[in-house]
């Protein structure tokens, strides 16, 4: 088997254990039928995702000194949920409304363009996956995304993944 072989091989599989990730992760329960079809369907798709990224000319190099991110995550998640639970009831009290604000959140410059959009690509996920805040929008030309923020505050997650 060549090296190119062997980098493919491990590209549909990381790309099938993603999405079964992502499905099962969404589920409430997971019966064993509800992990075969996820398996399942899944194949397909991460077979396909090699010739697709290739096809938009997209390459990610990620670094591995990003998976600190996943130390402040759960922290992040939970001080969130608190914040925005305190906010939802502050406002069912006064009935004032609240609309969170947009802010720019500037990554770090990597001059690998593999480097940088595996950087702004993940920082998304990341960063959307607490409920106080979502990436609204990318914008590569400045190395910045574009956040909906309703709470915040320490740990503070996005200056985290900006770096």
């Amino acid at each position: 088997m060549t090296r190119r072989t062997l980098a493919g091989l491990v590209e549909v599989v990381v790309w099938w254990a993603l999405m079964v990730g992502v499905w099962v992760v969404t589920l409430s329960s997971a019966p064993p039928m509800e992990l075969y079809i996820s398996a399942a369907a899944a194949l397909p798709c991460a077979l396909l995702m090699p010739k697709v990224r290739r096809t938009v000319e997209a390459a990610w190099r990620p670094d591995w000194r990003w998976l600190r991110w996943l130390l402040v995550l759960p922290f992040s998640i939970l001080a969130d949920t608190a914040r925005l639970l305190a906010t939802v009831l502050a406002h069912t009290v006064t009935r004032r409304p609240f609309e969170g604000e947009l802010s720019e959140l500037r990554l770090q410059h990597h001059d690998d363009p593999a480097r940088a959009s595996a950087h702004a690509a993940l920082a998304m996920v990341t960063v959307s996956t607490t409920p106080g805040s979502f990436v609204m929008d990318s914008r590569p030309e400045r190395e910045a995304l574009v956040l909906h923020q309703i709470v915040g505050g320490p740990p503070d997650l996005q200056r985290t993944v900006a770096r």
